[in-house]
């Protein structure tokens, strides 16, 4: 029971890690995913909840700190202005 309650919590921090994440955005699927989601939505959600607004500098951070660290960063930023993303 105990080691079915640890994997559970590995599980959930995994969901939430910056090692996952960097995974992500390695991955040229993910990539492809992540520019559509951005042109088709200009993260509109976010400019129209009270919540959000609050903080929306920090999404837009997270965006630029996704694509910054990201190993396709080159190719992300040609794509993204040739899709009109930003």
């Amino acid at each position: 029971m105990k080691r079915i309650r640890t994997l559970e919590i590995y599980r959930y921090f995994y969901r939430f890690s910056i090692e996952k994440l960097n995974d992500f955005i390695n991955d040229r699927v993910f990539t492809v995913m992540f520019l559509q989601y951005l042109q088709t939505t200009q993260l509109g959600r976010l400019h129209k909840k009270q919540l959000y607004i609050k903080t929306i500098n920090n999404y837009y951070r997270a965006v630029e700190n996704m694509i910054n660290i990201s190993t396709l960063r080159n190719e992300m930023i040609e794509a993204a202005g040739n899709a009109g993303v930003f």
